[in-house]
C-alpha cells in the first residue's frame, strides 16, 4: 500500500503559520467553517443584536445559524464575575440574523468562561475528551498563576543584559553621546 503524504504540512508550511502577524492568526480563527478538533476548545463571542454577549464553543457553522456548545453569560455579583449558562441546554442553534458579530474572547473573558467551563466537565462528558479538559485547565491555570510567569521572564531577561562599563557610558565632551551641559536657560 501507497501512503499519501499530499495532505501532510511541511516543515515550511508550519513556519510560515508561526510567522504570520498577530491580526492574521486572529482572522483565521474566526474563519467559524472550519471544525473544531478532539483537542481543542475554540471559544468565541457571540454578540446579539439586543446586546447580550454569550460564550460558547462554535461546533459548526451553517448558512442560517450556528451550533454552540456549552453557551454562559459572563455577570458580576457585588464585583465577583462568575459564568451563567445561557440556557439549559448544552448544545444551541443560534440564528444568525440574531448576531451582530462574533470576536474571540479576551484573556481575562477568557479565563473566566474556562473556569467556568472547568465546573462544567460533567454535565457534556462526551464533549470534554481528555483532550479538552487538559486545555481548560491549562488555560485557567495559566491566568491564575500569571504574575509569577511575567516575574520569572523578567528575572530571565535582566540575566541576558549585558553589563555596561561606567567609563563607555558617559563619553567624552566631544562625543555625539556626551550629554549636554548647560547652566543658561533658554
Amino acid at each position: 500500500m501507497q501512503e499519501i503524504d499530499k495532505n501532510v504540512p511541511d516543515k515550511e508550511d508550519e513556519k510560515k503559520i508561526q510567522e504570520l502577524p498577530e491580526y492574521m492568526k486572529l482572522c483565521a480563527e474566526l474563519t467559524l467553517s472550519s471544525t473544531v478538533n478532539e483537542s481543542e476548545i475554540g471559544a468565541k463571542v457571540f454578540h446579539l443584536i439586543t446586546g447580550t454577549a454569550v460564550f460558547g464553543v462554535c461546533l459548526a457553522e451553517l448558512k442560517d445559524s450556528f451550533f454552540v456548545a456549552m453557551p454562559c453569560q459572563l455577570v458580576s455579583d457585588a464585583g465577583k464575575v462568575e459564568g451563567k449558562p445561557f440556557t439549559k441546554a448544552k448544545v444551541i442553534r443560534l440564528i444568525r440574523s440574531s448576531i451582530a458579530f462574533v470576536s474571540i474572547p479576551e484573556s481575562d473573558h477568557k479565563y473566566y468562561y474556562y473556569r467556568w467551563l472547568r465546573k462544567q466537565f460533567n454535565s457534556l462528558p462526551s464533549f470534554f475528551s481528555e483532550a479538552r479538559r487538559d486545555i481548560v485547565e491549562q488555560v485557567v491555570y495559566n491566568y491564575e498563576n500569571r504574575d509569577a510567569n511575567r516575574a520569572k521572564q523578567n528575572e530571565d531577561q535582566l540575566e541576558d543584559i549585558p553589563e555596561v562599563e561606567d567609563d563607555s557610558a558617559e563619553g567624552s565632551p566631544d562625543s555625539f553621546w556626551s550629554p549636554y551641559q548647560s547652566t543658561e536657560f533658554h
